[in-house]
């Protein structure tokens, strides 16, 4: 989830890193699940703004909540999802739901 377009260094940026399972914010890089995913893998993400928190998920289980206190401000912030891939051949599939 980003709400910057470079996430290495923005103020308001979120991430996972799937290679080592690691969360990334604010330009640094913490240890935050031990599970990699391989082909086929499902990672599911909620971004909660009743909660101000943001979640993720392998394959439907709750790897727990990577950050809280998520910034909103309904006027100035704005957050997009966004994935890189690091592979040649690497394919990804995005579906929205609604809970």
């Amino acid at each position: 989830m980003s709400a910057n377009t470079d996430l290495a260094t923005g103020s308001n940026g979120y991430g996972y890193y799937v290679v080592n399972g690691n969360k990334l914010a604010f330009a640094s890089q913490i240890g935050f699940s031990q599970t990699i995913p391989r082909n086929g893998d499902v990672i599911g993400i909620l971004l909660d703004l009743e909660e101000l928190t943001l979640t993720y998920f392998h394959n439907g289980h709750n790897l727990g909540t990577a950050f809280g206190k998520i910034p909103i401000n309904q006027d100035a912030i704005k957050y997009y999802p966004a994935i890189a891939c690091y592979e040649i051949g690497c394919s990804v599939s995005m579906i929205k739901t609604i809970t």
